[in-house]
């Protein structure tokens, strides 16, 4: 069997939800063009209160991973913000609805409300806005190739964000950056980067979206162990992972570690503990909406079969995960997963 073949772990890229403040932050107002999503505008304007409470409304429903809910909660939010012209809000609708899109492979979608986000927040001087704004634009731009512009993204939001004191999405960036120095090649950096997110993170541990970022940042650091070749390591991080995740009810992360500890005991040979790992993994991102979460274990099932002789059911689960692929755009890895059937169809 060609030894190109192999399996793929997830370093997680993690969105954080707002929540909202208690007190409405009063702003000058602008009106904006909505969105083509967006529900028809309101025929009466809805209070800043209410718009608050319509937003936490989302962001609990994203938390349990009912994305589609979610979302179009944030778009009838976005309206009535911008019809009330309550801006403070509308920032956290787009970069909400932003984060559901970018979750859900809409990236240009995602990357035209993060960029309307950024120009509104500088605007009326919300600075937490604008920090997540330029994180998530980070992101996008990772994700588009230039590594350069997205870490310039990352360092303006984290000297905003340590500026004021906003602990969880420093968190988040650092994180963030941690990945894009893994996604370099520059593991030993990377590792710097997500130490210092975890002491960061378990200075505030008592807050549920940070112990969240714990869970998602033990994921990342076991995966760059096991890049490292240290399966010890990387399945002691994911462990620690999954059991927050499972602890504070927080699905995504479950699903990272699900399929990450598929891959430990892939690379082991326990190919009985491996497959259940992946089936758990493969239920949960179906139910959350991740499409290429769906997309890389359905490829790491297809890897799984291949190698036991079930090439029938190997090509089947990799045409699945092709066709999730391109659905997303993601070319690079449309052309890997090709290749990969190339050797299902072509091996004796």
């Amino acid at each position: 069997m060609n030894t190109k073949l192999r399996f793929f772990a997830v370093a997680f890229l993690l969105f954080v939800c707002w929540t909202m403040p208690a007190a409405a932050q009063t702003v000058r107002s602008k009106s904006r063009a909505v969105g083509s999503r967006a529900t028809a505008a309101a025929t009466s304007v809805i209070s800043e209160r209410e718009v608050g409470e319509m937003l936490e409304r989302g962001v609990e429903l994203n938390r349990r991973g009912a994305r589609r809910e979610a979302l179009a909660i944030f778009e009838r939010a976005l309206v009535a913000a911008r019809t009330g012209k309550h801006e403070f809000y509308e920032g956290y609708a787009l970069c909400n609805a932003g984060g559901i899109y970018a979750d859900t492979g809409e990236y240009p979608r995602a990357t035209d409300y993060y960029r309307q986000a950024l120009t509104l927040s500088r605007a009326i001087g919300a600075r937490d806005q604008e920090a997540m704004a330029l994180m998530m634009l980070g992101t996008m731009t990772k994700r588009a190739g230039d590594r350069a512009l997205a870490l310039d993204y990352y360092r303006q939001a984290l000297a905003i964000q340590r500026r004021e004191g906003i602990v969880r999405d420093e968190v988040s960036t650092l994180n963030k950056m941690a990945l894009l120095f893994q996604d370099m090649g520059d593991n030993a950096q990377s590792l710097i980067f997500f130490g210092q997110a975890l002491a960061r993170v378990r200075q505030v541990n008592q807050m549920q979206d940070v112990k969240e970022q714990e869970s998602t940042i033990l994921n990342n650091v076991g995966f760059v162990y096991f890049e490292l070749k240290d399966l010890r390591r990387a399945a002691e991080n994911y462990q620690e992972a999954l059991r927050i995740a499972r602890k504070i009810n927080y699905p995504d992360g479950e699903s990272v570690a699900l399929n990450n500890l598929g891959t430990i005991h892939d690379k082991s040979g326990n190919v009985e503990q491996a497959t259940r790992y992946y089936n758990e993994a493969l239920r949960l991102r179906r139910a959350l909406m991740d499409r290429e979460g769906e997309a890389i274990t359905l490829s790491n099932l297809a890897l799984l079969y291949f190698r036991v002789g079930e090439t029938e059911r190997a090509v089947s689960l990799m045409r699945e995960s092709i066709a999730l692929y391109e659905r997303l755009g993601d070319r690079t890895r449309v052309a890997r997963a090709q290749s990969q059937m190339k050797e299902f169809l072509t091996e004796p």
